[in-house]
């Protein structure tokens, strides 16, 4: 019993705190000083001895409820003192300890530098752990751990352990591997803290395994650490993860201070992997991985992060540069909601310079809703000089992804290209994402037919939205940083949207072209509000190298409101024999985007091969060659309601395209209606034997060579029974042998072509004739019936067309056979009335045949001959009235309702047109009967009896009282024109003195 007594006071006398006797108040935490290597060591912590084990097994044992007992060293000796466990493992560390190996003489940990001198080793028991917290509150500092392996860890966490200052796997000064099987485990646990700043952070490395594993744990920071990299940052890497989290959430790796930097580099396999479909909500912020000073490559193994089956968690504001694999890898179809935010990936920490990730920036591979990047310039990434893509986004469970707002290609600063080597963004395998509001360029190292590479790239069935992106230019907008390649990739995937109404992409400066729409699956695809060739703002040219916009063996394609201009090739392309019903809409082609200046393009739109392209409503003006060209066997091409070497409806503005408005080259059955002017070439030309069928009906002048040009060789003369061949099949022109003016336009015209054969003529006005006496046709004014020829191949027709004219002007026409060949335009024919230029009119016919008195104003029509546009009035009682020429043979003219009330009805009112002079004159007048309102049955006057009204008034009168009748359509029957309209006693009173002569008219 003495004895015993006597231990206890000996270990009492070594704490700074006396421990109670029993029966005393309950124990406070209290100090117990190491003073010894030995393992075990004689069993009691004393003066005489206290080991680790000895120490931790007292802590243990007192009952210091939440106050903290500490475990100091004092070892004696200079240097590094070893501590080797032998036999079996330590003992736990049940809760409440401090273990502080900064209390052994010459430890110290401060900012930059660091000495440890305490370093536990665990040879003799490999499968052991170096410290083991098993309860709360248990801090590690200041301790070297090392060579518990190849299975063991050098410490297990518990709920709210802190390890800080510690060499984890390495010697004492943290230059070299002494590995544990894992460097730090933890499972099931939270809150702890592995770090904290720079200042106190761990020197994890060298480990056989992981650096760090944590198995479903909850609410850990791991801060300030070097994780696979040596104290003086050379690589020292742990041969796999440097961080593995399982089903963990709420950890945070990093920080948004400087000081919680993480460096994770160097390690065997990924720096940081997250994953287990129950892990979720953790953050990786402010870290370096991959690299130890943010300049210098020390490559993870594999990728820099990692996130497998985990959801909802944040990589913000790191540098992932430098790693062997992928910076940022995403996968499986339960790691949902991800985002990825604010970080450099594939640069130096400066934002300039590559250091690369060996393969993807960012690889996202069936992890739906992806978010890289953001609304907000911190939320910005620069994805830039990495060996394959910028952003790689895979698989059919890929949908919902989101990149936006980053830099792919580029600096951080969005000046200088840091190419990635291939794509900037690659979307395939069946993915879905939206690419919005990023500048991406200056990717792509080589492109050819087996690598192709673009600013971004679409392939395998996959869908892309993109809007509000600039590709091929700096962020500025004006820079041009090209991608290699095209700006942006469709291959055979569908149902793409580039652009849209406040979300268009500007898509210049590329290597290849615009944009490419290639293979048989790339079909419904939209590309529309783009500016593509030209600056942001859609004035300065920033050509792409080749086309603006090209569809490839590609069908039923959307291309529309996009502004294609300044590139060096066509501004659109269709080409192939299996590009079919593509549409091509309402682009601006070869001019700014306001359409005041030209922006030209090598060519306007071409379309190669394609079958049933429609060319709708575009401005195609301003290019260097033809403005539209169709060519190499192009079938069932529409052109319609375009403005091609003009910018305006009316066709006024000159912007013409330097080649022909149109070329049709050994292509058919086109039909062309457009507005067609001040090219520098024909208006419209037809090039080849096979260029058959199509049907031109334009507007078409003030073009340099010919309004239509077959053949390409000037005017081509009618022969006989039009046997020649060629394009068209060589098709007559028409003659117009007459052409009267009016709001109608009356012509008559004949045609000399094939026996048999069905016609119709278009024709058109002009304000003049070319000089070679066949004109162009400014204005469309109508067409005619169908004409059939006869067995000598002639025809003649007579046309009243919508269309109105003057006298002096020109009227031209193109003869089109029902199998759509039309010809070239016909010679001109002056406007002229028949019988000169101011025949005498004549008036046969005016309608209404009566008017009734006290009626509103009325619109008259009237028949007759040399009626003349602004020359010709009607006169109503010899005064002019307001006059519509409709054509030579008929008008309209306004009857005022004063003309209705002068006098007694009934009257006749003379009604004459007149021509006035030089020459013209007035017609003979033609009688007009204005009826009396008293006049109650619409009966008209009755002979003998001037006043108009008849015994038949009376009775009407009676019988609309007696409720026999009803009023005439046009008939008032308030005959005393006193009262409403019901019809009284008084009204038939009254009728009836008028017809006895008893009352005067009305």
């Amino acid at each position: 019993m003495l004895h015993r007594f006597l231990a206890l006071f000996a270990v009492s006398c070594s704490l700074t705190t006396v421990l109670a006797l029993p029966g005393a108040a309950e124990a406070v935490g209290q100090s117990f000083v190491v003073n010894s290597t030995a393992d075990p060591g004689e069993g009691l912590c004393d003066q005489t001895e206290c080991t680790l084990r000895e120490a931790i097994n007292a802590a243990n044992a007192n009952a210091n409820g939440t106050d903290v007992d500490t475990i100091s060293f004092a070892i004696p000796g200079g240097g590094i003192q070893t501590i080797a466990v032998k036999d079996s493992p330590l003992p736990s560390l049940s809760g409440y300890i401090t273990v502080d190996g900064l209390t052994q003489p010459g430890a110290f940990c401060i900012p930059g530098n660091r000495t440890l001198t305490v370093e536990i080793r665990g040879d003799a028991v490999p499968d052991a752990a170096g410290l083991t917290a098993t309860g709360p509150g248990v801090t590690i500092r200041g301790l070297v751990i090392n060579r518990f392996g190849p299975t063991g860890y050098g410490i297990k966490l518990s709920n709210g352990t802190t390890v800080t200052c510690s060499n984890i796997g390495t010697n004492a000064a943290g230059t070299a591997a002494l590995a544990n099987g894992i460097g730090i485990y933890g499972e099931s646990v939270g809150g702890f803290t592995i770090g904290g700043s720079t200042a106190n952070g761990n020197v994890i490395s060298g480990n056989t395994f992981d650096g760090i594993r944590l198995v479903s744990v909850s609410q850990g920071v791991l801060a300030g650490n070097r994780i696979g990299v040596s104290a003086t940052g050379s690589a020292l890497g742990n041969n796999s993860f440097g961080v593995s989290l399982l089903n963990t959430d709420g950890v945070t790796i990093g920080g948004a201070d400087e000081s919680a930097r993480n460096l994770i580099a160097g390690n065997g396999a990924s720096g940081v992997r997250i994953s287990g479909i129950s892990g979720h909500d953790n953050i990786i912020r402010g870290n370096y991985i991959g690299t130890a000073d943010g300049s210098t490559e020390r490559p993870n193994g594999l990728n820099g992060i990692e996130i497998i089956g985990a959801y909802q968690n944040d990589i913000a504001g790191n540098v992932i540069s430098g790693n062997a694999a992928n910076g940022v890898v995403v996968q499986d179809s339960t790691a949902a909601s991800n985002e990825i935010i604010g970080n450099i990936i594939g640069l130096k920490a400066s934002g300039s310079g590559n250091l690369a990730n060996a393969a993807n920036g960012v690889l996202i591979d069936n992890a739906p809703m992806t978010l890289v990047g953001g609304n907000t310039e911190s939320d910005r990434n620069t994805i830039s000089g990495n060996g394959s893509n910028g952003v790689y986004v895979n698989g059919p469970f890929t949908d919902g992804v989101r990149v936006s707002g980053n830099y792919i290609g580029l600096n951080s600063a969005g000046t200088a290209a840091q190419a990635n080597q291939a794509n900037g963004v690659f979307v395939t395998g069946g993915a879905l994402a939206s690419v919005v509001g990023n500048v991406i360029s200056g990717n792509g190292v080589v492109s050819d037919d087996l690598t192709p590479v673009a600013g971004v790239r679409v392939t395998d069935r996959s869908w892309l939205g993109m809007g509000s992106n600039v590709i091929g230019l700096a962020a500025d907008g004006a820079t041009v940083r090209a991608n290699r390649g095209f700006g942006v990739l469709i291959e055979d995937s569908g149902s793409n949207s580039i652009g849209g109404l406040d979300n268009g992409n500007t898509i210049s400066g590329n290597s290849d072209g615009g944009i490419k729409i290639v293979g048989p699956l790339a079909q419904q695809n939209v590309i529309s509000f783009n500016y593509i060739g030209t600056d942001a703002t859609g004035v300065m040219a920033k050509p792409n190298s080749g086309p603006g916009i090209a569809v490839l063996d590609s069908s039923y394609n959307l291309i529309s409101s996009n502004v294609t201009s300044g590139n060096q090739g066509p501004g659109i392309l269709i080409e192939g024999a299996t590009s079919v019903s593509n549409d091509v809409d309402l682009n601006i082609v070869g001019t700014v985007a306001d359409r005041s200046a030209a922006l030209p393009n090598a060519m306007g739109v071409d379309v190669v091969g394609a079958t049933n392209t429609n060319v709708h409503r575009n401005i195609i003006s301003g290019n260097t060659g033809d403005g539209l060209r169709i060519e190499s066997g192009a079938s069932r091409t529409t052109v319609y309601e375009n403005r091609i070497g003009t910018t305006d409806e009316l066709g006024t503005v000159s912007l013409g395209n330097t080649g022909n408005g149109v070329a049709i080259i050994n292509s058919w059955g086109s039909s062309v209606v457009s507005a067609i002017a001040f090219n520098g070439g024909s208006g419209v030309t037809v090039v080849g034997e096979t260029a058959d069928q199509n049907v031109i009906s334009s507007n078409i002048h003030s073009n340099n060579g010919r309004g239509i040009d077959l053949g390409a060789n000037g005017i081509d003369s009618d022969d006989q029974l039009d046997a020649d061949t060629g394009p068209n099949q060589g098709q007559n022109f028409p003659i117009v042998t007459m052409a009267v003016p009016g709001t109608l336009t009356v012509v008559d015209w004949s045609i000399h072509s094939k026996p048999l054969t069905k016609f119709t003529a278009a024709f058109y006005a002009s304000p003049g004739c070319d000089s070679s006496g066949n004109g162009e046709g400014a204005r469309w004014i109508g067409v005619s019936m169908v004409v059939t020829t006869d067995s000598s191949g002639n025809g003649i027709g007579t046309a009243v067309l919508s269309g109105a004219t003057l006298p002096g002007e020109i009227i031209t026409a193109v003869a089109t056979d029902l199998d759509g060949n039309s010809s070239e335009f016909s010679p001109c024919r002056e406007v002229s009335p028949v019988g000169g230029d101011n025949p005498p009119p004549t008036i046969t016919t005016f309608w209404p045949h009566y008017l009734t008195r006290g009626q509103d104003t009325v619109i008259s029509a009237a028949m007759g001959t040399g009626f003349i546009p602004g020359v010709t009035q009607l006169r109503w009682n010899g005064e002019p009235r307001e006059t519509t020429v409709v054509t030579q043979f008929f008008l309209q003219a306004t009857i005022l309702a004063s003309d209705l009330t002068v006098g007694n009805a009934p009257f006749y009112a003379q009604v004459t047109v007149s021509n006035p002079g030089p020459g013209g004159g007035t017609s003979a007048a033609l009688l007009v009967l204005v009826r009396s309102r008293a006049d109650a049955n619409c009966s008209g006057p009755v002979a003998g009896n001037p006043s108009g009204v008849s015994p038949e008034d009376a009775l009407h009168i009676l019988r609309i009282i007696a409720g026999n009748a009803i009023p005439a359509p046009d008939c008032d029957p308030n005959a005393d024109g006193i009262g409403g309209t019901t019809p009284t006693v008084a009204d038939a009173l009254y009728v009836l003195r008028v017809a006895a002569g008893l009352e005067p008219l009305p």
